[in-house]
């Protein structure tokens, strides 16, 4: 689900669009770090850049192709 986001996406930009294979998601990013429940960090997200844009699915999961966001491990997300 995507709920987790909502501290590094300012939602007051959010525009839902339904697709056939989910929902697409044009939102801005604020920045900050994105966890899993746990607390454990999965990526630092740079503010600033712009917004992103992507798909929920139909299981919950966006898929972006962001260059914001960028893993722990310090390769950038998919």
């Amino acid at each position: 689900m995507f709920l987790p986001l909502l501290t590094i996406l300012s939602l007051g930009t959010a525009a839902f669009i339904a697709v056939p294979e989910g929902t697409r998601l044009n939102v801005g990013v604020r920045g900050g770090n994105w966890t899993k429940p746990d607390g454990t960090l999965l990526a630092k997200v740079l503010g600033g850049l712009g917004g992103e844009h992507g798909y929920i699915d139909p299981t919950g999961t966006l898929d972006t192709p962001s260059n914001s966001f960028k893993t722990t491990s310090g390769a950038m997300s998919r």
